[in-house]
C-alpha cells in the first residue's frame, strides 16, 4: 500500500530537513535559511508552475532566483529567523480554521 499522506509529509520533510543541513555545513546554502523556509519557497514555484497557461520558462526562472538567493555569497541579513515546521503547521492551522 502507498504510505499515507501524514507519512509522507513527514519524510519529505526530514529529507528536506537533511538536506539543508548538509548544504549549510557545505558553506552553499545561507546559514539564516531553514528547511521550511525552502519548503515554502518551492511550493511557490511549483503553485505557479502549475497555473494554466504559464510557460516552463517561469518555472526555470523562478527556480534560478530563488536558487541565487540561497547563496551565500553577498548576502543581505533576512529579518526575523526562519520557522520550524511545528510553527508553519500552526500558522497554516490558524488561517484555516478562521475561514467560514
Amino acid at each position: 500500500l502507498p504510505p499515507k499522506p501524514e507519512q509522507l509529509k513527514r519524510e519529505l520533510r526530514r529529507i528536506v530537513t537533511e538536506l539543508v543541513d548538509r548544504a549549510q555545513r557545505a558553506g552553499t546554502v545561507r546559514a539564516d535559511v531553514g528547511a521550511a523556509d525552502i519548503t515554502m519557497l518551492f511550493a511557490g514555484i511549483a503553485h505557479v508552475a502549475a497555473l494554466p497557461g504559464v510557460d516552463t520558462a517561469f518555472r526555470t526562472r523562478y527556480l534560478a532566483i530563488v536558487l541565487d538567493g540561497l547563496r551565500p555569497l553577498n548576502q543581505t541579513p533576512l529579518p526575523g529567523t526562519p520557522l520550524s515546521y511545528e510553527q508553519l503547521d500552526r500558522a497554516r492551522l490558524a488561517t484555516t480554521s478562521t475561514r467560514p
